[in-house]
């Protein structure tokens, strides 16, 4: 095995649980496993490319992949539709079931895709503010406040669903000792 196969088998080895469960949270379980096998494909192609520490480029890679499968499922639905003259059945939400509270599962739906997105990265996937930088497109201040924000909105949220006085949302650790 030359080189390239070693340092690619050792990015697979080590992150494809991440960017299986990225994607699983985002998709059916075929899909998901079809976008993360993409994922991975890419991250092939563009061997030479990749980032010292992969997870943040790879988390992105699935992100597109997972978009263009969304688009091309709507498209195909679409012209099933029209074939058919029966309306599509519309898709069903995954993101729920990841919800491990039902206050929580609301709040977050209550919240915008930007910061459901940013509170999964950090919670859910374990990222810091550099690697959410990465995956989002922006820099790691710029993550940090909007992680910050992202937070504050939901604390403000689940405090008024719940009718809660005082809503403390825990930072997790890796943030938390970022911005001390």
């Amino acid at each position: 095995m030359g080189q390239a196969e070693e340092r690619f088998s050792a990015v697979y080895a080590a992150h494809y649980g991440r960017v299986l469960a990225f994607c699983l949270r985002r998709a059916v379980p075929d899909a998901a496993r079809d976008a993360a096998a993409e994922t991975f494909l890419v991250a092939w192609r563009r061997l030479d490319d990749l980032p010292a520490e992969p997870l943040p480029y790879l988390m992105k890679t699935a992100g597109f992949v997972l978009r263009d499968q969304s688009r091309s499922s709507r498209r195909q639905d679409r012209v099933a539709a029209r074939i058919s003259d029966t309306p599509s059945p519309a898709m069903p939400d995954h993101g729920e079931a990841v919800a491990a509270s039902v206050d929580v599962e609301r709040v977050l739906q209550r919240l915008s895709p930007s910061d459901r997105e940013l509170l999964m990265l950090s919670a859910w996937d374990d990222l810091d503010a550099a690697a959410i930088g990465a995956v989002v497109g922006c820099s790691t201040a710029t993550a940090r406040v909007r992680l910050h924000r992202a937070r504050r909105r939901f604390a403000h949220q689940l405090q008024q669903l719940t009718g809660a006085l005082d809503v403390q949302v825990p930072a997790s650790s890796r943030t938390t000792r970022e911005t001390a």
